[in-house]
C-alpha cells in the first residue's frame, strides 16, 4: 500500500519504515536462545544504509510539510476569487509542489485570471501529464482563446468532450469559440449550441440555465443580419 501510495509524500511512512529498520537489526535468536555473536560489520551495513537515508529522507520531508501548510493558507484567496495574493503564495511553492495536479491547476487560474495566459499554459500543460481531468483543457481553452490561438483552443475542447461528452460545459465554451468574429464557424456554431440547449444534464442547476440563456443570446446576435 505504501509503495502504491507515493510514499515519498507522506511523512508517517518514513516512521514505519524507520521502525522496520531498527527491527531488522535486532539480535538474531537460535532456538529461543538470544545469539550475542557480534554481528559482522557487512551484516550491518545495508539496514544501517537504509536507516541513514530513511532518516535522511525524512528531514527533507518537513520543507515539503511547510510548503503543503502555504498552500492550504493560498486556497483561502483563491476560493474568493482574489486571484493576485493567491498568485504571489502560489508561485514560490511551484518547485516543492510541481507535482500536484491540483496546485498546477489552481495556479495556471490564478495566472490566467491575471492575463498571464503563456505562463498559465506551462502550468496546464504539466498538469496534464499528471491528470485527465477535462478541466485543464477548459483553461488550456480559455488562454488559447484569449491570446487568439483559436483552433489550438479548438482543439483542446474536443479533447475534452471525448474524456467527459456527458459535460455541457465544453459545448458551451464552442459556442463561445465559434461565435468569435475572427473564427466565425456558423455549422459549428449551431452544432454545439444544439448540445447545449438540448442535451439532458444529470442535474439541473442555475449554472445550466444561465449557459442555455448566454448560448441563445450569442447564437441570436450571430446571426443577425448587418
Amino acid at each position: 500500500f505504501a509503495f502504491a501510495s507515493y510514499p515519498l509524500q507522506l511523512p508517517e511512512f518514513w516512521v514505519l519504515f524507520i521502525a522496520l529498520e531498527a527491527i531488522s537489526v535486532a539480535p538474531k535468536r537460535d532456538i529461543g536462545k538470544i545469539n550475542l555473536r557480534p554481528a559482522h560489520w557487512r551484516e550491518r551495513l545495508f539496514p544501517l544504509t537504509l536507516a541513514f537515508f530513511g532518516v535522511f529522507f525524512f528531514a527533507a520531508q518537513k520543507e515539503y510539510y511547510a510548503a503543503y501548510q502555504e498552500w492550504s493558507g493560498a486556497r483561502m484567496y483563491y476560493h474568493n476569487k482574489t486571484y493576485a495574493p493567491a498568485l504571489k503564495a502560489y508561485e514560490p511553492l511551484y518547485p516543492l509542489l510541481s507535482h500536484k495536479p491540483e496546485f498546477l491547476f489552481e495556479a495556471a487560474q490564478c495566472l490566467s485570471k491575471s492575463g498571464r495566459y503563456e505562463k498559465s499554459n506551462e502550468y496546464l500543460s504539466k498538469a496534464i501529464l499528471l491528470s485527465a481531468d477535462p478541466m485543464l483543457y477548459y483553461v488550456l481553452a480559455k488562454n488559447e482563446q484569449a491570446l487568439g490561438e483559436y483552433q489550438a483552443a479548438e482543439k483542446h475542447l474536443s479533447y475534452a468532450i471525448d474524456i467527459l461528452p456527458e459535460r455541457i460545459y465544453p459545448y458551451y465554451l464552442l459556442v463561445k469559440l465559434y461565435a468569435e468574429p475572427r473564427f466565425f464557424h456558423p455549422e459549428k456554431l449551431r452544432e454545439a449550441a444544439d448540445s447545449v440547449l438540448l442535451k439532458i444534464p444529470k442535474v439541473e442547476s442555475t449554472a445550466i440555465r444561465v449557459m442555455r440563456e448566454n448560448t441563445g443570446e450569442l447564437v441570436n446576435a450571430s446571426f443577425v443580419p448587418p
